[in-house]
C-alpha cells in the first residue's frame, strides 16, 4: 500500500519533466502560428493609420 504513493512521487516529476517540454514544442508553434497573423492583422492597419496621420 505504501509503494503506490512512492511510484507516484517518483514517476509524476519524471512524466511531467518528459512530457512539458514536449507539450511545450508543440504547442508554442501552433500558438505563434495562429496569434502572430492575428497581431499583425490588427497591428499593421493601426500602424498604417498613424504613420499616415503623421504626415
Amino acid at each position: 500500500l505504501l509503494i503506490f504513493p512512492i511510484t507516484i512521487a517518483i514517476s509524476l516529476p519524471i512524466t511531467v519533466a518528459i512530457s512539458l517540454p514536449i507539450t511545450v514544442a508543440i504547442s508554442l508553434p501552433i500558438t505563434v502560428a495562429i496569434s502572430l497573423p492575428i497581431t499583425v492583422a490588427i497591428s499593421l492597419p493601426i500602424t498604417v493609420a498613424i504613420s499616415l496621420r503623421i504626415r
